[in-house]
């Protein structure tokens, strides 16, 4: 019941009926293995809100990175009014690859942070490996930030943590929006460095 209710209550294209139902199967095996390990007993209402939990959390996610797919086009037509602020110098195919990685980059900072039990890695599944990855990531990426220079760390935290147009940036700091988009360039190459030199790329 829960699973068909959330399912009707969702765009389409975030998740088949089938996937839903494996979310909450493999939600209603972790309790019943926690509660075989703990001796605990859960009550059916109590079952059905952490199925129910476990598909939001699981459509949350899935909803970040299709906003991510889909921002592509948007991308590009932002691509060309910012050419276009550029006086035409620059390939507009580069711009967008740039609007991209600023995407990605809004979705990884913008997760809540994933509730972590202790576990051991052999018995998670592969959404709960891949949210632990994602989380670390997040966290490296932080830290990343922490040690750009004043400035760059001041508009990177403008754009990604405040969430503020790049126009909106250049105002804020009294510089050009073309400036602002080069700091950001500038400010994602060094994350990337510190990012490999910890083993992520």
């Amino acid at each position: 019941m829960v699973v068909k209710k959330e399912y009707k209550s969702i765009p389409s294209y975030l998740a088949e009926y089938s996937e839903l139902i494996n979310i909450g199967l493999i939600c209603v095996n972790k309790l019943l293995h926690d509660a075989v390990k703990s001796n605990k007993t859960y009550n059916s209402s109590y079952i059905a809100q952490a199925v129910k939990w476990a598909i939001k959390d699981e459509l949350r996610t899935k909803y970040n990175w299709y906003g991510v797919k889909q921002a592509q086009q948007k991308s590009e037509d932002e691509a060309g009014s910012v050419k276009e602020i550029a006086g035409g110098n620059i390939e507009t195919e580069e711009i967008s690859d740039e609007l991209a990685t600023e995407r990605v980059f809004e979705t990884i900072l913008s997760f809540e942070d994933f509730p972590v039990e202790p576990v051991l890695t052999e018995q998670m599944s592969n959404d709960e490996l891949a949210k632990l990855e994602l989380r670390e990531l997040q966290a490296a990426i932080k830290r990343a930030i922490v040690k750009l220079p004043p400035k760059h760390k001041k508009v990177m935290e403008l754009r990604f943590y405040e969430g503020k147009r790049g126009n909106d940036v250049a105002s804020e700091l009294g510089v050009t929006p073309s400036r602002i988009s080069h700091m950001i360039q500038d400010a994602i190459e060094k994350i990337r460095q510190t990012l490999s030199t910890e083993g992520f790329c």
